[in-house]
């Protein structure tokens, strides 16, 4: 992969020939020295002189991180380039072609971006009956299209990500949590009276028992091959529905970690009272040896203890300790 460097020029300091009597004052200016006269010589002062020489330093340009993307964004600005190079040839042909009717014409007003050999075949191009056929067919679709979006220049992509944050799981927002949020306006304006009677049928159709993908294929219609309504440009069924299989593992995996971590807790709750009832015996037990054995130092207690925890005695052998409290003197 090809990758380019981008690097940013800063001008350090300059010559500027003042004229004058003779050969014309030469006075160098820099940021350090005199910064007052170098920056008012850029700032117009340098007009009534001419400026022979410029020192300049190069240093990389600071990296834009919302131009990079991953490489699973490819798809995507494939089709926004698509889509932007369909409607710059639009303008152009409502523009140049649309409002002439005769080639002499469209050519004499093209638009000056476009080299006269190009144009000429667009014209021929949108002149083809096949092409015309397809225009109008597709004019037709777009009149009947309903419910246009209030996003502006926001792409769905970020509504998407924004509406994900707002859930506890992070879950994919439904199509027509999608739906209400592109076709609110962003001042909170009133929606028209369209937009409206939809959102209440589809609240109607809930309350009757369907289901919400149901609910919306009953009002929008079925989803056309390749494209899902609401989620923006490029997202498919596939890519849902590995989306959701994604987030079901991530529950999955999140509910076995709670798991888990509740069944640590319990045993640590477990050891804590373990631990407990053992320092209770061993206080016990110590409390034991003192009112047998009056003499003994609390040290010398603690060892017997710390011995007969390491080194219990086998049952089985015929040698015990050497010391054992009289426990009846208690």
């Amino acid at each position: 992969m090809l990758k380019l460097m981008l690097f940013m020029f800063d001008l350090q300091s300059l010559v500027w020939l003042l004229p004058s009597k003779g050969k014309g004052d030469l006075i160098t200016c820099s940021k350090q020295k005199n910064s007052e006269l170098f920056h008012a010589v850029l700032g117009g002062l340098g007009q009534f002189g001419v400026i022979t020489r410029a020192t300049i330093s190069l240093h990389p340009a600071p990296t834009k991180t919302k131009f990079i993307l991953p490489d699973s964004g490819e798809k995507w600005v494939i089709q926004a380039i698509r889509d932007a190079w369909k409607r710059f040839k639009g303008k152009i042909k409502q523009k140049h072609f649309v409002p002439f009717d005769t080639i002499e014409d469209m050519v004499k007003n093209r638009p000056t971006q476009v080299p006269e050999s190009q144009f000429i075949k667009l014209i021929y191009y949108w002149s083809h009956p096949t092409i015309q056929s397809i225009s109008e067919k597709n004019k037709k679709h777009k009149e009947q299209q309903k419910f246009p979006h209030r996003m502006g220049p926001i792409n769905f992509g970020r509504v998407r990500v924004a509406l994900r944050a707002t859930k506890e799981t992070n879950e994919e927002p439904k199509r027509f949590e999608m739906f209400l949020a592109t076709r609110t306006s962003r001042k909170r304006k009133e929606i028209d009276q369209e937009t409206q009677d939809a959102i209440d049928e589809f609240q109607n159709r809930q309350a009757a028992g369907e289901t919400d993908e149901e609910a919306f294929e009953s009002l929008f219609g079925k989803e056309q091959p390749g494209r899902v309504r609401c989620y923006g440009r490029s997202v498919t069924r596939s890519d849902l529905k590995k989306h959701a299989e994604i987030f079901e593992l991530k529950q999955q995996h999140q509910e076995e970690v709670t798991s888990l971590k509740a069944e640590l807790g319990d045993m640590k709750a477990k050891q804590q009272h373990q631990e407990a009832d053992l320092h209770g015996l061993r206080n016990m037990i110590k409390l034991l040896v003192q009112r047998s054995e009056p003499g003994m130092r609390s040290e010398e207690i603690e060892a017997l203890l710390q011995d007969a925890q390491h080194s219990p005695i086998d049952a089985n052998s015929a040698h015990g300790s050497t010391h054992i409290p009289n426990i009846n003197m208690v």
